[in-house]
């Protein structure tokens, strides 16, 4: 009788400890990181790099860049007055904070939703905002956005900060004798200095003119030609590179534009950030027109270039002792034909087109004396190169370049990948070899 107790006991106790074993077991959601504790930082605008980061550190942020010209922070628990955020992302300017870009909703992070919950998920931010600045929101003028998308926005002042929440989505239409579908966007909250924005509360945003450009041009004692305060805008796991791209050369000019209006535009090329070369120079082409900026072919290579080049190449090969190779075995995908190239043969073969070689560096040289990055789309892996992994991989990527040193015989390069990134070098020939197309997006008061 004793030992039917006891085996009852024990019965129960292990019954009551699978009932316990969820709530023992079960991860805590993540800490809440409040970011409107920044906007108690007493002179917030006016916080420098490091200033901001002893403040904001404890929030997930960490620096983009080792100059220190953005700081982002990301990962569950990231609210701002009680409304979940993505991400947050700080810029700086002139050695101060400018501003706070908070992402709350973003199609390719968060995923797709209907039109039902992008509106209850807007109604709900806005009452939330509402409550924590106190006061009734101001309406600002609607813009229209790439893609046939409209960008609405309202405004609040909180001294000394100015909250600007933004969305942005496609509305159901008929578009050339097609059916548009909702299409929601994005939802983001940005965090300006008050005192910085003009009564009117909207500003023409301009880009930077000749002057300005040329005056972020550094000389280095090495020899290094190369352009200052590039932003740098780091890519995350499903960010499309071109809309990073395209950011960090608009940014650069002083324009408001991001990787979600980006985003927007190169959604209607969807090949544009991989192999494709015309849908990439369509998407910029667009990106470019909205802003009344013009886009610039450098270099292109067409369907003949690359049967130019097959030529060239396996002339090269059969001199070498290498295999030949044919746009057909590479089943008509150009990247496939440059992968199962060998990369001195590539080199040796590109390198007798002494004129166009010639060309390039001469273009790419005079864009940097004018002030400005150029786009250059190239098959990655082909050199190797430090922190940058691709091995086995078959991808064009777009880079920006930066700068050049005559000296070394160098191209300055730069990539969104974050810290670590900002600043590499690459041989001239090298550079030859792996590029398909080479751009630039240019003010109109430009040559």
């Amino acid at each position: 009788m004793q030992g039917s107790h006891l085996f009852s006991a024990r019965v129960a106790l292990a019954v009551l400890c699978l009932a316990l074993l969820p709530a023992w077991g079960a991860p805590k959601p993540p800490a809440a990181r409040k970011l409107e504790a920044l906007c108690a930082q007493p002179r917030l605008w006016a916080l420098t790099p490091d200033e901001f980061m002893a403040a904001a550190h404890k929030l997930g942020f960490g620096w983009t860049d080792a100059q220190k010209g953005g700081a982002l922070a990301g990962g569950a628990g990231l609210e701002f007055a009680g409304c979940k955020a993505t991400e947050a992302r700080a810029t700086f300017e002139g050695g101060k904070l400018a501003s706070l870009l908070i992402m709350l909703y973003g199609r390719a992070e968060s995923g797709a939703v209907n039109q039902f919950q992008f509106d209850e998920m807007l109604e709900q931010t806005r009452k939330d905002l509402a409550a924590w600045a106190g006061s009734a929101p101001l309406p600002l003028p609607d813009i229209s956005g790439p893609a046939r998308s409209k960008i609405q926005h309202v405004a609040w002042t909180n001294a000394p900060t100015r909250l600007e929440l933004e969305w942005s989505a496609l509305k159901p239409q008929v578009f050339e004798g097609k059916k548009l579908e909702f299409r929601a966007d994005y939802i983001r909250l940005r965090l300006l200095s008050a005192a910085a924005v003009p009564a009117s509360g909207t500003a023409a945003v301009k880009p930077r003119g000749a002057a300005d450009l040329k005056a972020r041009l550094k000389r280095e004692a090495n020899g290094d030609v190369l352009l200052g305060e590039v932003p740098m805008v780091q890519m995350g796991p499903k960010s499309n590179p071109l809309s990073v791209t395209a950011e960090r050369v608009l940014r650069y000019f002083g324009l408001n534009f991001d990787q979600y209006q980006a985003g927007q535009v190169s959604d209607s090329f969807a090949t544009a950030t991989g192999n494709n070369v015309t849908g990439l120079r369509d998407s910029l082409k667009k990106i470019a027109q909205k802003f009344g900026l013009r886009l610039i072919v450098l270099q292109d290579l067409e369907i003949r270039d690359f049967q130019r080049l097959v030529q060239d190449y396996n002339h090269a090969a059969l001199a070498a002792h290498e295999s030949k190779v044919t746009l057909e075995a590479a089943g008509n995908d150009i990247c496939r034909l440059y992968w199962n190239m060998n990369m001195d043969v590539l080199r040796t073969a590109k390198l007798k087109r002494t004129v166009d070689f010639a060309r390039f560096k001469t273009e790419v040289s005079k864009q940097i004396e004018l002030g400005v990055p150029l786009i250059w789309h190239v098959m990655m892996g082909k050199v190797p190169e430090k922190d940058l992994n691709v091995s086995g991989s078959c991808v064009f990527l777009p880079r920006l370049i930066i700068g050049y040193n005559a000296k070394t015989g160098e191209l300055l390069l730069s990539d969104g990948f974050g810290a670590g990134h900002e600043l590499k070098r690459m041989k001239w020939e090298d550079a030859w070899a792996i590029g398909l197309s080479l751009y630039v997006i240019k003010p109109n008061s430009l040559p």
